[in-house]
Formats: C-alpha cells, sequence, structure tokens
C-alpha cells in the first residue's frame, strides 16, 4: 500500500512537472512570436514613413477624399483608367492591418498607447497592464 502511494505521488510529480515545464515553453514561444510580429510592424511602419506614405488603390464605388494637398502633393490620384489611389501613412497602414488581422488571422493587435492621439485606441485593462 505504502509502495502503491509512493509510486502514485511520483508519478503525479512528474506529470506535474511536464505540465509545468510545457506551460512555460510555450509562454516563452508565444512572448517570441509577439516581438517578432511587433518588430515587423514597425519596420513596415518606419518603410512607409521613410517613403512618406503609400497610395492605395480605393475599391470601386468609393468616392473620392476631399483633396488634401500637404508639402504641394495631393492625398489622392486618378489614373489613366480613372482608379482613385487614395495616400496612406503609417498610423492607417497599422489600424488596416490590425482590422485585417482580427478577421482573417485568428490573433489580433491593435496599436494603443497611455496617450493615444485617437480615443479609439485607448488601452483596456489588459492592454493597460500590458504597457
Amino acid at each position: 500500500m505504502v509502495i502503491s502511494l509512493l509510486i502514485t505521488l511520483i508519478s503525479v510529480s512528474i506529470f506535474l512537472g511536464f505540465t509545468y515545464r510545457t506551460d512555460l515553453m510555450l509562454e516563452q514561444q508565444l512572448t517570441s512570436e509577439a516581438r517578432n510580429l511587433y518588430q515587423q510592424i514597425m519596420l513596415v511602419r518606419k518603410w512607409v514613413k521613410t517613403h512618406e506614405g503609400v497610395y492605395v488603390r480605393l475599391p470601386a464605388g468609393m468616392e473620392k477624399p476631399t483633396l488634401r494637398v500637404e508639402l504641394g502633393r495631393k492625398n489622392w490620384l486618378v489614373d489613366e483608367d480613372g482608379a482613385v489611389y487614395v495616400q496612406r501613412n503609417s498610423s492607417h497602414l497599422t489600424k488596416a492591418l490590425s482590422k485585417l488581422t482580427l478577421t482573417t488571422a485568428g490573433s489580433a493587435f491593435r496599436p494603443t498607447s497611455f496617450e493615444p492621439l485617437n480615443p479609439e485606441d485607448a488601452p483596456d485593462a489588459f492592454e493597460q497592464h500590458a504597457l
């Protein structure tokens, strides 16, 4: 009886040890992947900022935005076929990637900070803890 109890305790201890170690490794892997994703997003933002934005084609049927001229440039262009391209900065790109990731990738991220310029980007309780 004592031997079977001892064997059971040892087996449970080994199982709990493996479970703890597996959870720890999984958390480390997820943290590493999140950091890599963050670095990739920051590199794309830097590239877009370096090129002073990118022009994105508007879907057919959407109205052309109000003309805004910044530094002598329009914020939209029309090609020979009549397609409209709107200039987007790194913030627009990040928000669009965030929405696309949420709907297609099964994971999510969103821009936030303690002092967001847009009230929609204010951190929730989980994000405040992470920040």
